[in-house]
């Protein structure tokens, strides 16, 4: 099976709400889709976002990687594994162009294998539980929001914050759900005092993880509140490739790392960070851009392959959406993602 080509096409989904954290606002989520062309009757697929402030990486820049330094190395070379190291080692960089190709390569791989992507990495099917976003707004919204999560069934709320309003979207979900477990995602938002001073001053009792509260390379800063907190602290944008969780794991800087295929280039670095976790007993949270349904979806056949390391899912995007388009295999029933044929053969 030999590459003949890499097409690239513009999705856009309508999201039911605006998505809103401390760094951006998204009305809509919007992917690159990638075709690998085989001179088979395969082909591969992958979707990538455009994510420029976590991984700096704009639509613009994604296709100028893809066209100047991955496409001219893959045409006219066959498919398999060793292609991948190729892949990741063909430029620095460029983490989320590389990963929408990785993730079109593995769908060809399984695809070949005649396999479900799950089956091909060694897992086995699951139903798996999310975690469902509440995006940063007053905390009057913020309750309201959390209210109809909850309604709808989702178990696990994910509350993105950020500003001067912190403590007090904190309490009035306190004062209203106190046994809802919460994640709080300050997107390094806040600084080392902060943070101290709003655990130390909120009354919600069922917080389970605060991710990334200080400045991606405020190192030190995250050591202390990993340190001082007797929450779970858990690095996102200080987390990128394995040699930065390494380092973060050996000098426990903090408890948990998001793994993210756009952030490490793919499945196949993923991989690799997930080995390293287990050897060193860490475990992970498996999160994701605000993604269409394809790249979700890889995300989802890798975390049935590495439950026992990846104990909590942040692929929220599709209960999301106004609809996910029938034509995608990934489906939900309140905060429980699956495949809708978990027999289809690659993603």
């Amino acid at each position: 099976m030999i590459i003949t080509d890499i097409l690239i096409a513009e999705i856009n989904i309508p999201l039911r709400t605006p998505f809103i954290t401390a760094l951006r606002r998204v009305d809509n989520a919007e992917s690159l889709e990638i075709r690998i062309i085989t001179n088979s009757a395969l082909i591969g697929v992958s979707e990538v976002p455009a994510t420029k402030a976590i991984t700096g990486e704009d639509f613009e820049s994604i296709k100028e990687s893809i066209a100047r330094y991955i496409k001219p190395q893959l045409l006219g070379q066959s498919v398999n594994t060793k292609l991948l190291e190729e892949l990741h080692s063909c430029c620095e960089g460029r983490s989320s162009a590389k990963a929408s190709i990785d993730i079109a390569l593995y769908d060809l791989l399984a695809q070949e294998k005649n396999l479900p992507l799950y089956r091909y990495l060694g897992g086995e099917y699951q139903k798996l539980e999310t975690d469902v976003t509440i995006s940063l707004n007053t905390p009057e919204v913020v309750l309201s929001d959390a209210k109809k999560a909850l309604k709808n069934g989702f178990e696990l709320l994910k509350v993105k914050l950020g500003d001067e309003e912190d403590l007090e979207r904190l309490e009035i979900l306190s004062k209203h759900l106190p046994k809802t477990p919460l994640i709080l995602d300050a997107n390094q938002a806040w600084s080392r005092e902060k943070t101290l001073t709003l655990l130390s001053q909120t009354t919600h009792k069922n917080i389970l993880l605060i991710e990334q509260p200080v400045q991606k390379n405020e190192l030190k800063a995250l050591k202390d509140i990993t340190l001082s907190s007797k929450i779970d602290i858990i690095a996102d944008e200080s987390a990128f490739d394995l040699k930065e969780i390494k380092h973060l794991v050996e000098h426990q800087i903090c408890d948990l790392i998001n793994i993210k295929l756009m952030k490490c280039g793919g499945i196949f670095k993923a991989i690799e960070i997930i080995k390293y976790c287990q050897s060193k007993n860490v475990k992970c949270m498996l999160g994701s851009m605000l993604e269409t349904p394809q790249s979700i979806a890889a995300a989802l056949h890798l975390a049935m392959t590495y439950s026992d390391t990846i104990i909590y899912l942040d692929l929220d995007s599709p209960l999301l959406y106004e609809n996910i388009p029938p034509y995608y295999n990934i489906r939900f029933h309140k905060n429980i993602l699956y495949l809708d044929k978990i027999n289809k053969l690659g993603i």
